[in-house]
């Protein structure tokens, strides 16, 4: 590990405890009331709808970057640009 990549490591480790810390204390102290969060208040199409149309997004997003790569002759196919792009 180069000294950049292990103070990156270092830095997201960081981002993660403080999160996870400020996380905790919120529960532990009773203002975050993790009941509210329960999924019988999803409603199933709204969540398939959702899910839909993120992967209708995300397959568009990968189709302009194919056109995009090919009008500057870097020539990928679809679905290596969709692999990069995830």
């Amino acid at each position: 590990m180069d000294k950049g990549s292990s103070k990156r490591l270092v830095i997201t480790l960081l981002k993660l405890l403080v999160g996870g810390g400020l996380l905790a204390y919120l529960i532990a102290s009773g203002r975050l009331d993790i009941s509210l969060l329960a999924f019988r208040t999803v409603s199933l199409p709204f969540v398939t709808a959702g899910l839909a149309i993120h992967g209708l997004a995300s397959c568009l997003i990968c189709f302009r970057y194919h056109l995009l790569l090919h009008a500057v002759s870097i020539p990928l196919s679809l679905t290596r640009v969709f692999r990069i792009s995830l």
